[in-house]
């Protein structure tokens, strides 16, 4: 999206009283931002030109129009693993890549524990017109 305040203001006005909003996109304050700085695959455009905080989402979605309901932190392994592969391939210069074993010991329980704490790489976020 070029233009997420038009968007979003577009959509406000197509959905109808009490609809609900449900967007999935990266979560800029997270650990793994945090931690694999300029790696995270996530900063990569052209999927994600701009980049959300929890708060900046909420912040956005209050000026559209919407209410926020929630923003869930997501569980998922694929940013992390991604950002890992990055780090490998750029700053180590090898062509190695994480594997299953990486996956099961590392990422999984430390993604599950990062999430748990608010930190997820991922958001969920729900958001409702307001009924008039």
């Amino acid at each position: 999206m070029y233009n997420p305040v038009a968007i979003l203001r577009e959509v406000h006005r197509v959905l109808k009283p009490g609809g609900l909003l449900i967007i999935n996109i990266p979560n800029a304050g997270s650990f793994e931002a945090w931690l694999f700085s300029e790696y995270w695959t996530q900063w990569s455009p052209p999927q994600h030109i701009f980049h959300f905080t929890k708060q900046t989402m909420a912040r956005l979605l209050t000026m559209t129009g919407f209410h926020p309901l929630n923003i869930k932190d997501g569980l998922g392994t694929s940013f992390f693993l991604g950002s890992v592969d990055s780090v490998l391939k750029d700053r180590l210069q090898t062509k190695i890549r994480c594997g299953k074993l990486m996956k099961v010991l590392v990422a999984k329980p430390l993604c599950l524990l990062i999430g748990l704490l608010g930190y997820g790489s991922e958001m969920k976020v729900y958001a409702e017109k307001a009924a008039t």
